[in-house]
């Protein structure tokens, strides 16, 4: 339940990545993530809330629930002008082994394994990270209206999410991603926005997101302080041979207190 009221409490904080190695930081955009899909005030970037990231989306491997978790969503954000923000949040137990009762904060099993990929991939070559692969490109032929990948990639709004923050919903902290890597966050963000960008050329992909709500518990070689995993993720896509560049980075900060309406925060921290 902690974590629950921490999410719907967040706020988002992108800063975006010109295409060059190095670059002054600009705060982009905030965001509050309710449950609500008419939280008020009404942000301009509209991140999807609770239980609908990849472990909602795809409940097993190949069925996908975009029509009741994301559409409802999307429109909404459309309707009242604003953009639609996808973080897929964390790792179904099916994908990482962990079956029935199991946890989704262990990676897929199938990150390194190369096999034959199913589903919207079935063709596809050998490739490791399959299932990962094709739970995004499933996400993005039906963000885009296409039943397989166009013969150049889709602009105009065409396709319908314009911000994918990924891979995993704040890496350092123990309840999204305490079985992870910083090269195992890398190559996940790495394969989405490889996908992603083939679909969508205008769609903008972060590497996210962190939360800096206080240090996290992860154990595996990721810090839990914020800007240390994030260094750590960055520093692991970069040993990637020819890596996608992020389009940003997010961090997650949350107010000092939650039980004033409005929410104090951004413009004021009350302790």
């Amino acid at each position: 339940m902690k974590n629950f009221i921490r999410q719907l409490a967040a706020a988002l904080l992108i800063v975006l990545l010109p295409s060059v190695v190095i670059a002054s930081e600009t705060q982009f955009s905030m965001s509050t993530t309710a449950s609500s899909l008419n939280p008020l005030p009404h942000p301009h970037i509209v991140r999807i809330c609770c239980y609908a990231g990849w472990a909602g989306l795809e409940p097993s491997r190949g069925s996908y629930q975009f029509a009741s978790k994301v559409h409802p969503w999307k429109t909404q954000a459309v309707s009242l002008g604003a953009d639609f923000l996808m973080t897929f949040l964390e790792v179904p137990t099916w994908a990482n082994g962990t079956g029935s009762g199991g946890n989704t904060f262990t990676p897929p099993t199938d990150i390194t394994t190369v096999a034959a990929c199913q589903n919207v991939m079935i063709s596809a070559p050998l490739q490791a990270n399959c299932r990962w692969k094709e739970m995004i490109t499933a996400y993005m032929q039906d963000d885009c209206g296409v039943t397989s990948q166009p013969g150049s990639p889709l602009t105009g709004g065409v396709c319908k999410t314009k911000y994918f923050e990924g891979p995993i919903n704040e890496y350092n902290v123990g309840r999204y991603a305490a079985n992870f890597t910083p090269t195992q966050i890398a190559i996940l963000f790495n394969d989405m926005a490889k996908i992603i960008r083939l679909y969508c050329g205008d769609c903008q992909v972060g590497l996210g997101s962190v939360s800096a709500g206080g240090d996290g518990s992860n154990s595996v070689g990721m810090s839990p302080i914020y800007y240390t995993a994030m260094l750590q993720a960055l520093q692991a896509l970069g040993s990637i041979s020819g890596f996608q560049h992020p389009n940003f980075v997010s961090i997650h900060i949350y107010p000092a207190r939650t039980n004033v309406s409005p929410v104090p925060f951004p413009e004021t921290i009350i302790s």
